[in-house]
C-alpha cells in the first residue's frame, strides 16, 4: 500500500537521492506513485472525495476566515511590540 504525498513534497527529488536503475531519481518516482495513488483513491470513490472536500472546507473556514486571520496577525504583532525591538529595520534592496 502507498502512503499519500503532499504536494509540498514535489520539491524533494535531489540530485543526491538514489537513482533506479532506469536512471529515474527514486524520490521523485515515489512521490509520482503516491500521487496517481491518491488520485485513483479519490476518482474510484466519490464518498472519499467527498468527505475530504467537506474537510478540506471546514479547516480552510475554522483557519482562514477573516476575522482569525485579523486575530492571529494582531496577536503577533503584539507579541513583536512587546518584545521591543533589539536594532532598527534595514530597508531591503
Amino acid at each position: 500500500m502507498s502512503k499519500v504525498a503532499a504536494l509540498g513534497d514535489a520539491h524533494l527529488g535531489r540530485s543526491y537521492l538514489p537513482v533506479t536503475e532506469n536512471g529515474v531519481n527514486q524520490r521523485e518516482l515515489d512521490f509520482e506513485r503516491s500521487f496517481e495513488a491518491a488520485v485513483d483513491l479519490l476518482v474510484g470513490d466519490p464518498p472519499v472525495a467527498a468527505g475530504i472536500g467537506r474537510a478540506g472546507r471546514r479547516h480552510a473556514e475554522e483557519r482562514y476566515r477573516w476575522d482569525t486571520v485579523l486575530s492571529r496577525y494582531e496577536r503577533q504583532l503584539e507579541h513583536l511590540v512587546g518584545r521591543g525591538s533589539r536594532r532598527p529595520l534595514q530597508p531591503t534592496r
